[in-house]
């Protein structure tokens, strides 16, 4: 766990992100059954990257076997300035 935490980290910064945060919110019942797994360990993680980044960042959690759902969500204030 603590390893996907630091790959997925270290694949944001090598890609030109910046990590801002993460917490790791531990062992949790999944709300349905995903692959035969009923818990997951939960963990969100705040970065900031240009859309090429979020992209690759978001394929590399797809194809990773250790992950079984991602979600990669753009925050409004933040998407505000940059308008």
């Amino acid at each position: 766990m603590d390893r996907t935490v630091a790959q997925v980290e270290e694949f944001i910064k090598n890609a030109g992100g910046t990590v801002e945060t993460t917490d790791k919110k531990g062992r949790r019942r999944l709300a349905y059954e995903v692959d035969k797994m009923r818990d997951g360990y939960y963990v969100l993680t705040i970065f900031h990257a240009q859309p090429s980044v979020v992209a690759s960042v978001k394929r590399m959690m797809t194809l990773s076997e250790d992950i079984i759902r991602s979600l990669i969500v753009v925050h409004e204030k933040e998407s505000a300035k940059t308008l």
